[in-house]
Order: structure tokens, then sequence, then C-alpha cells
């Protein structure tokens, strides 16, 4: 298993930064790599949420299905999803501080067969950037329109 951990100070409420990135139809506001991202459960948003979301990274093209196992606003929120090699679980956490919001990201990622064990190592060096970097653009969108 890999464990990738980000942190970031936002200067926006947890409260706004908490309804804009549990609603995953709404990364494609502020996530390069995110086409679209469509609710396939009724709303409202909440634990057993499940969203299909279309990511592309250079000539890939990759579609998966998270769902929302916790959920509690504003500061926390967490799902999981299955890329076939990989088991995924996301855990976000929206602190208050006095400027504003401490933005921290959990991923743990876990092979699901042998050749999942055999290129975690590849992929988990290649996703801590980009962890970092989405984190980075979720910061500048939400300061740049709060």
């Amino acid at each position: 298993m890999t464990i990738i951990n980000i942190e970031t100070l936002i200067h926006i409420p947890p409260t706004e930064l908490f309804a804009l990135h549990s609603d995953f139809r709404k990364r494609p506001l502020w996530h390069d790599h995110v086409i679209a991202s469509e609710l396939l459960t009724s709303e409202p948003i909440g634990v057993g949420s499940c969203f299909h979301t279309t990511n592309k990274s250079g000539l890939i093209t990759l579609t998966t299905r998270e769902q929302i196992t916790v959920f509690t606003p504003p500061h926390r929120y967490c799902y999981e999803l299955d890329s076939g090699l990989f088991h995924i679980y996301s855990c976000q956490r929206f602190t208050a501080v006095s400027e504003g919001t401490y933005y921290q990201i959990e991923v743990k990622m876990q092979a699901r067969n042998w050749l999942g064990e055999m290129i975690l190592p590849l992929i988990a060096s290649r996703q801590r950037p980009h962890f970092l970097e989405a984190a980075q653009e979720f910061k500048r969108y939400c300061e740049a329109n709060g």
C-alpha cells in the first residue's frame, strides 16, 4: 500500500471549500485533468453518493466510479474507487484556522492483483505530483473566485 499526503492553506472558509470539493460535478471548474463528472445517485450528496468521472492525462482518458463513504460537512469527506489494478481511498479534511482553511488530502493506493503490485511503485511516484498539482489548482481557483 502507498499513502500520499498533501496539505495547504486556503484563504477561504471551510464551508465554501467543502461544498465545492465534495461535489465532483464541479471538478472541471478547477481541475485541468477532469473532463466531466456525473452524479449517479440522487441529491443530496452524502454517504453512498456515486459519481462517474472522466479524467484525461496526456493521451490517456480514464473513467472511474467514485463512492462517498464518509461525509461530515464542512470538515471531512472520503471516497473510494477501484481502477481495476488499484483500490483507492481518498480523504479530504477542511480545518478552520484564523487565515481560512487548512486543507489536507490523504490518498491510500492498494494493488488489487499481481500486475498492480508490480506497477504500484511507478504509479505512486507519478501520482504524488498529480495530487499536489490538483491541490494547487483547487487553491488557485478558490482564492481567485472566492
